[in-house]
């Protein structure tokens, strides 16, 4: 087996959670001494996913590169024996023409076979706890984040607005996560672009109820089985979403927005599959889901 690999980073910030048990499978189990992953710095969520990152006791170092010196020079440069790349935050990574193909089909067949545990691995600091402390009991949102595809807006300008001040006069807390700072939502507790990632995630663990387009924060609320109610806006629940949340989705014409449910596609309707849901009927699930726990 090998001493020294490399992980070509994911597409975004939720794709690098989810390759997190390819990490500890790459460690933990195959014995493979180095493992680094390799972020390009054009792609949207390099930052948080190396603050989520530093943590992981099974990624030993985090690099940035471009892209275009990925293969054989960027190999030599770092003494790597092989470079992954995986594919859609899939759990299975796939060779190219610089990639060991013993080593992809040793992890492909792992996976495939389910012989290795899936779960994925978050790593919070007693910093990112304390942090997150002073909102424990909260409402979250994540309204959107600056790499969340246009059929996943919910209108923040009334929508959410909406739905916290519906939380507020119940006298609930109201912290808004995401990116970047966006000041109308200032009349909550407006954390937008002000956390890191870990501290986004330490909050959203420590809420009574999170609620969220679908974005990377409903893969944390599944591991923490955590009560959230997620709008599941552009693909299909039954594909991507997670049985611990509350998946809300309208069966429009256009839903979900995958050709084949393959590819992603961005919204092409005058209209963003999200606008269908109202105020009313999310407020509604979100009470309903808080009297269920």
């Amino acid at each position: 087996m090998f001493n020294k690999v490399a992980v070509w980073d994911p597409q975004n910030f939720g794709d690098h959670i989810l390759c997190t048990p390819v990490y500890r499978h790459l460690k933990k189990d195959l014995g493979i001494k180095t493992v680094d992953v390799l972020f390009d710095p054009k792609l949207h969520g390099h930052r948080a996913s190396i603050n989520f990152l530093e943590t992981n006791p099974y990624v030993d170092n985090l690099i940035i590169t471009n892209q275009w010196d990925m293969g054989p020079a960027l190999t030599k440069q770092y003494n790597y024996e092989a470079i992954l790349r995986s594919h859609y935050g899939n759990w299975v990574l796939y060779p190219d023409k610089h990639i060991k193909d013993i080593l992809c089909d040793n992890i492909e067949n792992d996976f495939k076979t389910k012989i290795v545990d899936r779960t994925v691995d978050v790593f919070l600091t007693s910093a990112d706890e304390e942090f997150a402390a002073a909102y424990s009991g909260c409402i979250s949102f994540i309204p959107f984040t600056d790499f969340m595809r246009n059929s996943r807006e919910w209108d923040p300008a009334t929508n959410w607005l909406k739905l916290g001040r519906k939380f507020k006069e119940l006298g609930y807390k109201v912290v808004v996560l995401g990116s970047p700072y966006v000041p109308m939502f200032d009349e909550f507790i407006n954390l937008t672009g002000k956390t890191t990632a870990r501290q986004a995630v330490a909050v959203i663990k420590n809420s009574k109820l999170h609620v969220c387009a679908s974005t990377f924060s409903e893969i944390i609320t599944d591991y923490y089985k955590m009560p959230a109610v997620v709008l599941s806006c552009s693909s299909s629940p039954l594909i991507t979403g997670y049985l611990s949340n509350v998946n809300m989705f309208k069966d429009i014409t256009c839903w979900p927005c995958f050709s084949g449910r393959r590819k992603p596609m961005l919204c092409s309707g005058k209209t963003p599959a999200c606008a269908y849901f109202t105020v009313d009927e999310v407020f509604d699930k979100c009470i309903q889901t808080i009297d269920h726990v």
